[in-house]
């Protein structure tokens, strides 16, 4: 049939694009020069588990490091397998390691020096006790670093001898959190270049020869030594579900961790989850009226951790609520693993997705403000400071949170100063200390709104700017979707402010609204985040340490609810694109943005 040669024909050209594409990053990276520098005191080997670095490999380095005044070093092995140097070229970005000091650094995941003060700082000492671990560390010595961080080429180092990027840990590490992009997508391409010469002759066998070739061709400019390269190209079928079985077969360090976290959540759910809650609330929270009635209600589909949330929206000013709302342990427990622990490598992940919404908050503080300190409430890991910190260098930029994260801000250099505890109670001792305080997508976790807009007019100088970016729940998107909206986003989002009820809430609080963004605030995620609510349902995480252990059925069930779940997903990221132009034009949508001066 033409179509299928037309999708195979598509497919052989995607193929070839994809060997340039590779090709041209492995073909960047330098190679060390057989020169040869002293041991420094200052920096230090950090080796992956299996890893022997030569003598000569360690001076050139070194050399290296001193010729161009580098920080860092992260170090490629020179001798490697056609499938190991085609990970290399996947994984490893230079252009874009170089360009984006924000994202995590990219690894040749065998060895790397680095600053023994900023080694130290993560907790190192002797080897990494796993791959993923060393994935860990070499990620954020990148950030950590206070100079140029290089990838280069190491001519005698020698590559493992599996293929490190299919370790699951390891994988897990770098994808945040999760392998399935991979564990999907290898049998996916493998049954499309196998079937091809059946469904479409002609562009199927193009397909299957430029598939067998694709690796041969990205190599050739590399400074990777490849032996037998296309004979390695022509058995790529059989190496690639090799290393896919090796990938679904390991342990993982997650595991590990998910193991060790068992009896602890055995401990917390033994009582069940009553505790957590507030007793129902018969009024507003808002207003005081008593005419509420419940939007919906459903699990925690984010964690899977049990547990069942309402949403109730009073009639009289339309503000939603959770109701009953969570007690303090009750947010502990809701929250322990998602920001941290199991779930930080993921969250990190999507914070540092989005520099287009940090352009924005940046502009919309700069239009109405010349800020000399500027404190962000809610800052998790600092991702807002670490864009604006080249663009306003003489900024004081102090962050506050509950958890650990403003200290991993400073210390990856981001934020000057780093705050943890309440807002509320923080406010007195920083009193009339900043010019400008942003508070993006935390008020909707907060238990009183009105008490923490009092604290951020506290912390205020007069003629201080607030800015604030939450929810709407007036968005269309929330009307059409129901409960699957994801910035429902139960348990943790609280409270849901109408942008009538925000304009109150700050005039109560001595503020005047200056500027509101709405449709131009629109984040193009609505359908995507939604459409993968409801495959949740169906199918929620099994790998989870508040959940018992799956059987080999509710594998395959899962499996199997994901297979068609994630073209609905798909569907979902095309639908946000379409409609994000029309969305931006809208009175309202995902979420709105204020920014207000304190009287």
């Amino acid at each position: 049939m033409i179509w299928t040669e037309v999708l195979w024909g598509l497919l052989t050209v995607l193929l070839l694009l994809d060997a340039r594409r590779v090709g041209s990053r492995l073909a960047a990276l330098p190679a060390l020069r057989p020169d040869e520098a002293e041991d420094r005191d200052d920096l230090v080997w950090v080796l992956a588990p299996g890893v022997q670095l030569p003598e000569a490999t360690v001076r050139s380095a070194l050399a290296h490091v001193e010729a161009h005044g580098l920080a860092a070093l992260d170090l490629v092995p020179g001798n490697a397998s056609l499938a190991t140097v085609w990970s290399v070229g996947c994984h490893v970005d230079l252009e874009a390691h170089r360009s984006d000091s924000i994202r995590p650094g990219d690894t040749g995941m065998h060895a790397f020096v680095a600053p023994r003060s900023v080694v130290e700082s993560l907790g190192f000492s002797g080897k990494p006790p796993d791959l993923a671990s060393f994935v860990s560390m070499a990620r954020e010595v990148r950030r950590r670093v206070d100079g140029p961080h290089e990838i280069a080429v190491a001519p005698g180092l020698t590559a493992l001898r599996e293929n490190p990027f299919f370790d699951s840990g390891a994988l897990s590490v770098k994808l945040g959190g999760s392998v399935a992009p991979v564990a999907f997508g290898v049998p996916l391409v493998t049954a499309l270049m196998v079937v091809g010469p059946l469904m479409a002759p002609w562009a199927g066998s193009l397909a299957l020869l430029a598939h067998l070739i694709q690796q041969p061709i990205a190599v050739r400019r590399s400074r990777i030594r490849v032996r037998w390269s296309v004979l390695q190209g022509l058995l790529r079928i059989a190496v690639d579900l090799r290393q896919w079985l090796r990938l679904l077969g390991g342990k993982g360090t997650a595991i590990d961790q998910r193991e060790a976290l068992r009896p602890v959540y055995k401990a917390l759910m033994a009582e069940g989850t009553d505790r957590f809650f507030l007793p129902k609330a018969q009024v507003c929270p808002h207003c005081g009226s008593d005419r509420l009635t419940t939007l919906f209600s459903l699990p925690d589909l984010y964690q899977g951790k049990p547990g069942r949330f309402s949403v109730d929206r009073c009639r009289d000013c339309r503000y939603r609520f959770q109701n009953p709302r969570l007690t303090t342990e009750g947010l502990d427990f809701y929250y322990r693993d998602f920001y941290d622990g199991l779930g930080e490598d993921a969250l990190d992940m999507v914070f540092g997705a989005t520099t287009q919404l940090y352009a924005d908050r940046l502009a919309m503080v700069t239009k109405h403000s010349a800020p000399e300190r500027w404190l962000d409430v809610g800052c998790g890991h600092g991702h807002l400071f670490a864009h604006i910190r080249d663009r306003l260098p003489g900024v004081r930029l102090e962050g506050l949170d509950m958890g650990d994260g403003a200290a991993i801000a400073r210390a990856r250099g981001w934020a000057d100063q780093a705050h943890q505890g309440l807002f509320v109670d923080a406010a007195t001792e920083l009193s009339d200390c900043f010019d400008a305080v942003t508070m993006c997508h935390y008020l909707e976790h907060t238990l009183d709104l009105r008490a923490e807009l009092k604290a951020a007019h506290t912390v205020l100088k007069t003629r201080g700017v607030v800015l604030i970016e939450v929810p709407d729940p007036d968005s269309p998107f929330a009307a059409l979707l129901g409960r699957w909206w994801m910035p429902w986003f139960q348990p943790q989002h609280i409270q849901f402010a109408t942008t009538i009820n925000m304009a109150s809430l700050l005039r109560e609080a001595g503020f005047e609204p200056l500027e509101w963004h709405t449709g131009r605030a629109n984040t193009a995620n609505d359908f995507v985040l939604s459409f993968t609510n409801m495959v949740r349902q169906w199918a929620p995480s099994l790998e989870a340490p508040w959940r018992p252990r799956p059987s080999w059925l509710q594998r395959c069930f899962h499996a199997l609810v994901w297979i068609p779940g994630g073209v609905f997903v798909l569907a979902g990221a095309v639908l946000d694109h379409a409609l994000n132009p029309i969305a931006r034009r809208m009175h309202h949508s995902s979420q709105y943005r204020v920014i207000a001066r304190k009287l």
